[in-house]
């Protein structure tokens, strides 16, 4: 990037562009004439990114009762899209470590991601599967536009001004920015782009206010004495009726989720094999 130019966002969004890897399973996925078996197979010409498959098929995040073995498997049980979305998150990580880890550790900036990926997710299927299947991944990348703001504030670091410029930022659109510049589909960037307006009444309302209400949960500090009803009333009570559940269920998920995101964010970031896929 040039020193005598100030840097816009879009420009900043184009340093991050997803490997050439991603777009081709993502158009094998997608292409209605290949059978499920021919994306396994096709996935299974890399043994490390099937290897990191199955550990997250495996792992809390879907609580399987048996082992799932083989990548064909995994996509009868959890579907060829959400292989996609789970590839996706391993590209991500991959993506913006390279870029961004030189200057800033990112460990606690996924921990947080994977921790409000989980927490959607887990109180969308206590909720009765009225929302998407791929909640995890939504809510995983709900905050991926503060990286491209970090990413901007330090090129404009330089330039007078350039604090003035960020007032009128916005995470969640920059972040819906980023998804559709990736070419993913409305389902996953609109409910990160009106995360913070639950009154909002798209097609994906209900994801969005899912979304809305899992960063308010994830926000609760950790601590021993943290009960059913401080957890409850952490939720604005218009909201509440979203989640189809008393204080004690969503209690439960919430403790269920503290179990069980240092797993998940074990696999999904720290374990580095996936690199290279």
């Amino acid at each position: 990037m040039s020193n005598h130019t100030a840097p816009t966002i879009d420009e900043i969004l184009n340093l991050f562009v997803l490997p050439e890897r991603h777009r081709e399973i993502n158009a094998i996925v997608h292409n209605p004439q290949i059978l499920s078996v021919e994306v396994a197979r096709f996935i299974a010409k890399s043994p490390r990114l099937t290897d990191r498959l199955l550990s997250l098929i495996n792992s809390p995040l879907y609580n399987h009762q048996s082992p799932i073995e083989t990548i064909d498997r995994g996509i009868t049980i959890v579907g060829a899209e959400e292989l996609l979305y789970l590839i996706l998150l391993l590209s991500v990580v991959d993506l913006f470590e390279q870029k961004l880890s030189s200057r800033i550790d990112l460990s606690e900036f996924w921990l947080e991601s994977v921790y409000c990926g989980l927490m959607a997710r887990f109180l969308a299927k206590k909720n009765g599967g009225l929302h998407s299947e791929n909640l995890f991944a939504i809510g995983f990348l709900r905050n991926i536009g503060s990286l491209v703001i970090a990413e901007l504030m330090h090129e404009l670091t330089v330039y007078i001004g350039g604090e003035q410029v960020l007032k009128a930022v916005d995470f969640s659109v920059v972040g819906a920015d980023l998804l559709k510049k990736w070419q993913l589909p409305s389902a996953i960037y609109q409910p990160v782009e009106y995360q913070l307006e639950p009154e909002w009444l798209g097609a994906h309302h209900l994801d969005a206010k899912m979304i809305h209400i899992a960063a308010i949960l994830c926000a609760i500090p950790e601590a021993n004495d943290v009960s059913s009803e401080l957890v409850w009333r952490a939720i604005p009570s218009e909201y509440r009726a979203i989640l189809n559940m008393d204080k004690e269920i969503l209690f439960a998920v919430f403790l269920q989720v503290q179990n069980s995101k240092q797993d998940v964010f074990q696999l999904l970031v720290q374990d580095s094999s996936f690199v290279a896929f």
